[in-house]
């Protein structure tokens, strides 16, 4: 059986819930890396499974939105929800505003400062002038953004009083792309052991890009949302109702239909679930 995650989900869904969409102008930085598995475990939800090997994620965005200027910082942690890999929000840091539409969950307001441009860029994030991590992404070189993948990811929303996942879909139109190998995110030397950005510090590097474009994330629910997103509980009784018509059929026309059930469930399940393709 695959490894879930033990992070209780009750009371991660902001109050005022904004399902987005948060389209920015700009730039961001990615990093993904190597982490702990029982740091991994720890951070991610027991509706999500865990990869192997565990890696988390960092999202560094650098750009302009609808509503002015906006800089925020988002740890994730990688998982599969509904068959599918995705990022799992950890926590996001804000500059100057309290959460950001289309990534609800856990925030905090703090500061992202990026320095750098050629041979190395350096990000500082800090929550509350506290220092959290330093992201380091040495000597950068051009390549096709069509090379770049780009999973969705599962937040944080309010439903019928309870907090439940949800994804958040995400497009990308990119002008120009930049990959560095060896990046790292190194914790603050200060911060406390319980700290999800101490926790989930890199053990290896992956990978690492810059892009300059136009970044889309959005959460499916809520008035006015253009998503449809299924809750847990639909999401089983869907699953439990299309497999058991899918082996019914199966033993009275062979194996092939029921294959071919299957994965029309899946085709059709992912496009309910996740709305438009988030891949790039």
């Amino acid at each position: 059986m695959p490894d879930r995650g033990s992070r209780s989900i009750e009371g991660l869904a902001p109050a005022g819930f904004d399902p987005g969409p948060v389209e920015v102008e700009g730039r961001w930085y990615q990093l993904t890396f190597e982490v702990d598995r029982d740091a991994a475990l720890q951070w991610m939800p027991a509706d999500v499974t865990r990869p192997i090997p565990c890696y988390g994620r960092l999202l560094v965005v650098d750009g302009r939105d609808s509503r002015g200027p906006l800089r925020f910082a988002a740890l994730s942690v990688g998982g599969r929800f509904r068959m599918m890999p995705r990022n799992v929000l950890v926590e996001t840091v804000v500059e100057g505003r309290g959460g950001v539409p289309g990534l609800p969950g856990p925030a905090s307001e703090g500061s992202v400062t990026v320095s750098g441009d050629g041979a190395d860029i350096v990000v500082r994030i800090a929550r509350a002038g506290r220092g959290l991590a330093e992201a380091r992404l040495p000597s950068p070189y051009a390549i096709d953004p069509a090379m770049l993948r780009w999973d969705g990811w599962v937040v944080f929303v309010p439903e019928g009083g309870a907090t439940v996942l949800a994804e958040s879909p995400v497009t990308v139109q990119a002008e120009a792309a930049r990959l560095s190998k060896g990046a790292v995110m190194v914790p603050d030397a200060g911060l406390e052991r319980r700290d999800p950005w101490r926790q989930l510090r890199t053990l290896l590097p992956i990978s690492a890009c810059i892009v300059e474009g136009r970044l889309t994330d959005w959460a499916g629910g809520g008035s006015g949302s253009d998503v449809a997103w299924v809750s847990e509980a639909d999401a089983g009784r869907a699953h439990a109702a299309v497999l058991d018509s899918a082996h019914r059929a199966g033993r009275q026309q062979g194996e092939g239909s029921l294959q071919r059930e299957i994965r029309h469930f899946l085709r059709d399940f992912r496009a309910a679930a996740v709305g438009p393709d988030d891949g790039v």
